[in-house]
């Protein structure tokens, strides 16, 4: 431990307290300061993203399913025993068109049973959207706010749904069917004219669609982890949430990930400017290292010297940067507030702070950095002692 100790002290010197060499040193503090501002951007950026996927998903699954399962309750009741799923309810979906007064609107139509919920247990009652405005017979729905506020609807306005899902054939040609709903609510969404969708009570719209097909909405805890619920299904029919909205959150997580790797090409940056600072620093300390040799030092011990300089320039920046990045992060509302950029239409940016990924980005850049000092770490730890045992004058 007392060697080890020895070793850091050495490389501290080397790098930061000495008076000599300043231009080697400004290099270092340049490429930890940019090592902080690469770690602290990535930190921003890597929690807006997730914080605004994150709320795009409960946004979405209010009105979208995690998983559409075509089997019986006794079977249900067996997922909610291996704490697969924490609820389900009837559900029946099909296709429609949504006539207003002055449009017309393809759509995806959901019926849902709100008075038929089975949760696991109440603790999970909050997690739900229990339609309280839904009623058999009611005929009542909710819509997409696009829909909404495009045709100037209000409550209780009556809209049309037509369907040709099992329409009738007569004399006259194949007939859709129609019936007369009433807006009661509308749902804040992101979807525009090509993903439209309303819901309504289980059996006002199964009398719409004539369906007779039996399907059940389940509620999982981990939507982004499927794969458990996916095996005990083991031959049932179903559907995932990934079948109608994957797309749209794979651009999402596109979209985060090409940030990031334009961020991580800061930190690449700052690694290889502590690889010039070091290689730098041996140069100029051929002499110091052929006296470290004559008192005793292995090679190893040369190269773990200008291995740990880049330890302690990474290990510097990726603590201030994580310190200076969560603390920006979680003020970023704030801030935008104090500079009068805040948009209120959007209202606050969603923060959402993963320790664990913060983690994750500084061991792999601590990581960068000391495979940037082998190399000249390596040419030191060779370094002969009789070639560089000479007076510096």
């Amino acid at each position: 431990m007392s060697h080890f100790y020895l070793l850091f002290t050495i490389a501290l010197r080397y790098i930061y307290f000495s008076k000599q060499h300043k231009y080697a040193k400004a290099i270092a503090l340049i490429a930890t300061f940019g090592i902080v501002i690469g770690i602290s951007a990535l930190i921003i950026v890597t929690s807006i993203m997730q914080g605004l996927e994150k709320r795009l998903q409960d946004g979405l699954f209010v009105n979208n399913y995690h998983a559409l399962i075509y089997a019986d309750e006794k079977f249900l009741n067996s997922l909610l025993e291996q704490d697969l799923i924490y609820a389900y309810v009837p559900f029946i979906e099909g296709e429609a068109m949504l006539q207003t007064q002055d449009s017309l609107y393809p759509i995806k139509l959901y019926g849902i049973k709100n008075n038929a919920f089975v949760l696991k247990d109440q603790s999970y009652s909050h997690l739900i959207n229990h339609y309280d405005f839904l009623h058999k017979n009611s005929f009542n729905l909710d819509i997409d706010s696009y829909i909404f506020f495009n045709d100037n609807l209000k409550i209780g306005s009556k809209v049309k749904l037509i369907s040709l899902q099992n329409a009738r054939y007569t004399a006259m040609g194949i007939t859709p069917l129609q019936r007369n709903f009433y807006i009661v609510s509308y749902s804040q969404t992101t979807a525009t004219h090509k993903d439209l969708k309303a819901s309504g009570y289980y059996d006002d719209i199964k009398k719409l669609l004539r369906n007779n097909q039996t399907s059940y909405r389940v509620y999982v805890n981990d939507p982004n982890n499927m794969q458990n619920l996916i095996k005990a299904l083991n031959g049932v029919k179903y559907k995932l949430w990934t079948d109608n909205l994957g797309e749209f959150f794979k651009a999402v997580a596109m979209e985060r990930l090409t940030m990031s790797i334009m961020l991580c090409l800061i930190i690449v940056v700052a690694a290889f400017n502590i690889l010039s600072a070091i290689a730098m620093m041996v140069s100029a300390r051929l002499n110091d290292i052929a006296i470290l040799k004559t008192q005793g030092f292995h090679n190893k011990d040369i190269l773990f010297i200008f291995v740990i300089m880049g330890l302690i320039c990474s290990s510097l920046g990726a603590i201030l940067g994580s310190a200076l990045g969560i603390v920006l992060a979680l003020n970023t509302n704030t801030i935008l507030s104090a500079l009068n950029l805040s948009i209120s239409v959007v209202g606050t940016i969603p923060i959402a702070i993963d320790l664990i990924n913060i983690s994750y980005i500084c061991l792999a850049t601590i990581g960068i950095t000391c495979i940037c000092a082998l190399y000249p770490a390596y040419k030191a730890s060779r370094a002969q002692i009789v070639q560089n045992l000479v007076k510096v004058n």
